[in-house]
């Protein structure tokens, strides 16, 4: 866990990385994903359809378009960790739990 306040060198690169992952599910599914940075980690809140207007939860596609959503964000984490392994902790800290990526794997 960070704060503004201490000396910790990879601010930016934790925003870098957080676009990276976020662009990677818009290019990569057919949604957007909904994330923030809270003390230094990144938090992934929600993926919804990029065709939201069209595409809602009534939709008979919905739960397989935003399931396709959220194992992209799984590819797009472990993408990110390998790619900033000096974050490796505070871009997997909140990784889904249903995940096929664990400590032990």
């Amino acid at each position: 866990m960070h704060s503004w306040n201490d000396d910790w060198p990879y601010w930016d690169d934790l925003y870098v990385a957080q676009d990276f992952i976020k662009d990677y599910v818009k290019d990569n599914s057919e949604c957007h994903l909904c994330c923030k940075e809270k003390y230094g980690s990144i938090r992934y809140e929600q993926v919804w359809p990029k065709d939201w207007e069209n595409i809602t939860w009534e939709h008979p596609e919905y739960n397989t378009i935003v399931a396709k959503g959220w194992r992209v964000l799984d590819e797009a984490i472990t993408k990110a960790a390998s790619k900033w392994p000096m974050m490796e902790e505070e871009l997997t800290e909140d990784r889904p739990e249903w995940s096929t990526k664990t400590d032990e794997s």
